[in-house]
């Protein structure tokens, strides 16, 4: 785990005294999208908007920018008419808003390659996603993540390798994930729970 692939293990819990901002759900191939009870928790918790990503055999499908948990359940749907989600990769992430402001553009997860890093929804070679706060980088304008994803596509430009960016990302006390139909690298504690990845339990 940690910054290589995803496997199995669990990653200790998040330390009480950390802020909670933000959650993410990732899924391997092959279990269910979690039932509405803990995606409605997760959402109440982190109110500001959420975003879903599918991995396929064709690259990663994303869409983000679903503002009210009736629309995250409207597209979660559709996105389960087309797909099989039971066979898919799937990440979902809940926002709970920092810097950025409170808005669909700011939404998790965000295309590091293969598309423009402020399309809503489209395909991509690799998404990031993230559960926490990094001081001093956000703006009003963009958060943190915003910039992250950016600093990474520059990263990628000089030809450093996602290894080496998931190891850059590891030196953060938050959560990432970055995500490619070849690959998952999670940083961060990680929490395994009911066949699950969370980015912590605060919901």
């Amino acid at each position: 785990m940690g910054a290589g692939a995803c496997g199995g293990g669990y990653r200790k819990p998040s330390s009480p005294k950390e802020e909670k901002m933000c959650v993410m759900i990732y899924k391997e191939a092959g279990g269910k999208i979690p039932n509405k009870d803990i995606l409605e928790r997760c959402w109440n918790a982190n109110p500001h908007g959420a975003g879903i990503a599918v991995v396929t055999r064709g690259g990663v499908f994303f869409t983000k920018g679903l503002m009210t948990f009736e629309a995250f359940l409207k597209k979660l749907k559709e996105l389960e008419e087309s797909f099989d989600l039971t066979e898919h990769k799937t990440l979902i992430h809940f926002r709970y808003g920092t810097s950025g402001g409170i808005r669909p553009e700011m939404t998790h997860p965000f295309p590091v390659e293969g598309n423009d890093i402020d399309s809503m929804e489209g395909w991509a070679k690799v998404i990031l996603a993230h559960n926490g706060v990094i001081r001093g980088l956000g703006t009003p304008e963009e958060s943190d993540t915003y910039r992250v994803a950016k600093f990474i596509r520059r990263l990628r430009k000089r030809k450093l390798s996602y290894d080496d960016i998931a190891k850059i990302l590891e030196l953060n006390n938050g959560r990432f994930i970055l995500l490619s139909n070849r690959w998952t690298k999670l940083t961060g504690n990680w929490i395994k729970r009911y066949g699950y990845y969370f980015s912590n339990n605060k919901f």
